[in-house]
């Protein structure tokens, strides 16, 4: 993903001249969190995790239950914030996370660059800070876990150049791919991995569009290139965002023609949302390749090891029986250790499993 959301200029001028709103947020949340009982701390204060969601649509709703039952599991408590696509309001969140003094910090960020001011200063004072489905850059954190964003965009360039292959008895044409917001980590992710393998076959036209993660953009772009030249396959960065706008571009053009179908036009996109998954069974979208969002709560059982115990994460293989994403791998990142689950290819002839999130 699975992840969606508008990158926005972070404007430190106006974030501090915002202080006194986030001094007033931390008092009241002090009153409340110190009136909530008279137990002696030992017996009362929980484990409290923060966690930054960028949005609520079906994706990222997906991590935050994920997340927030294996909190339960635990007996910890999470405050949530959602950050309604603004990376200047993220930040701000971050700040009020770190004056209530949370014991950890789990973060999807909107701008992989921006927040690196908010986790130095977490980092500061004390807060180890996690990311989950996006990672930062330039900014060292504990540990990120995500989807195998590059293996997601692989898959969708294999499916891609099959169908060419099969449509023209060698790899050539022109394909489009819809960029998510190239300010975050996955789409940068995700545009690597098609870009590096669609860079095998000269004779395949990639023309490459961002999008910021909105639906309108997904739809004007579709309907601009498709109507100004041929294209045989699109690539979307999400079907959370944009496999109904797309469809409905195509429709307006003429285009929405089924798989299998004389005319039809490839098109696979990556998450396996609800949206997606629906689209690849009645026969619309070749394939979603599906992020594993709704074991993004893994994260804890890490952050329990390190903050907690005290233990040491290794790398190398990591193997959970029966999970989709299994076997997954930790290594060590720019930025720290990171955790790759990888992605699933999702057709109709497995498009109802029920271990996929977008059948939960």
């Amino acid at each position: 993903m699975v992840g969606f959301c508008q990158s926005r200029r972070v404007d430190m001028n106006k974030i501090r001249r915002m202080s006194w709103v986030r001094g007033v947020f931390v008092f009241l949340a002090v009153i409340v969190i110190s009136g909530c009982g008279n137990k002696k701390d030992s017996e009362t204060k929980k484990f409290t995790v923060g966690a930054l969601h960028p949005e609520m649509n079906a994706f990222h709703s997906a991590i935050k239950n994920s997340v927030d039952k294996r909190a339960e599991e635990k007996g910890w408590e999470v405050i949530s914030f959602t950050a309604g696509a603004s990376a200047e309001k993220q930040l701000d969140q971050m700040e009020n996370l770190i004056a209530l003094g949370v014991d950890a910090i789990l973060i999807t960020p909107i701008d992989a660059k921006a927040i690196g001011v908010g986790v130095k200063r977490a980092t500061e004072a004390g807060i180890p800070v996690y990311a989950i489905d996006r990672s930062t850059v330039g900014t060292p954190l504990n540990m990120t876990i995500q989807a195998d964003n590059e293996m997601a965009g692989r898959q969708a360039a294999e499916g891609a150049v099959a169908f060419l292959k099969e449509k023209y008895g060698e790899p050539k044409g022109t394909v489009l791919e819809l960029q998510g917001d190239m300010a975050s980590s996955v789409a940068q992710m995700r545009n690597k991995g098609f870009g590096e393998h669609m860079a095998k076959y000269p004779n395949i036209k990639v023309i490459s569009k961002p999008t910021e993660w909105d639906q309108d953009k997904f739809f004007k772009n579709t309907l601009d290139v498709l109507g100004a030249q041929p294209v045989d396959a699109i690539f979307s960065h999400t079907d959370v965002i944009g496999t109904t706008p797309i469809l409905s571009a195509l429709d307006q053009l003429g285009k929405k023609i089924k798989v299998g179908e004389k005319g039809h036009l490839w098109y696979g996109a990556i998450d396996g949302s609800p949206t997606g998954l629906r689209a690849v069974r009645e026969g619309w979208q070749d394939a979603s390749f599906s992020q594993p969002c709704t074991d993004c709560g893994l994260i804890l059982d890490f952050v329990e090891k390190e903050v907690i115990k005290g233990e040491t994460i290794t790398t190398g293989p990591y193997l959970e029986e029966g999970a989709l994403w299994s076997p997954a791998k930790i290594f060590e990142a720019d930025n720290g250790l990171m955790m790759l689950l990888a992605t699933t290819i999702v057709t109709k002839d497995n498009v109802d499993d029920d271990r996929l999130w977008g059948n939960q």
